[in-house]
Parts: C-alpha cells; sequence; structure tokens
C-alpha cells in the first residue's frame, strides 16, 4: 500500500511548478506518515523492514539514483 502511494505520488503533477514530484517531497510526506504511525503505535517491524527511502541526489547521474519503490 506504501508502495503504490510512493509510485503514485511521483508520477502526480505539480500544480505550482508544473513537473513530476520529487523524490525529496515523497520522502518528507512519507516521514511524515511514519511518524504519525510512530505515535500511535501503528508502525510495525514488518513495515519498518520494507521501508526504504526515495534517492535523492541531484548530482549523481540519473541512471544510478535509486527508483521510488
Amino acid at each position: 500500500m506504501i508502495r503504490e502511494y510512493r509510485q503514485q505520488r511521483r508520477q502526480h503533477i505539480s500544480k505550482n511548478m508544473k513537473q513530476p514530484v520529487t523524490g525529496r517531497t515523497v520522502n518528507y510526506e512519507m516521514h511524515l506518515l511514519r511518524g504519525m504511525m510512530i505515535f500511535a503505535d501503528c508502525w510495525t517491524d514488518s513495515l519498518a523492514a520494507r521501508y526504504t527511502r526515495c534517492g535523492t541526489s541531484r548530482s549523481a547521474p540519473v541512471k544510478s539514483r535509486k527508483k521510488c519503490n
């Protein structure tokens, strides 16, 4: 479910910038969601084991950046 959200969010076009949402934005949103889930005791070990951040390095070549899963 989280993985699907991240993929859909990365394809979403920003209203202000008129371009796809960046991995940095998705990471920020996921960080907020993770914090809320930890506070509510909903963040489980199985979720933590599968959670990875999207690649956001702007200096790295495009082919070597990690994609959102």
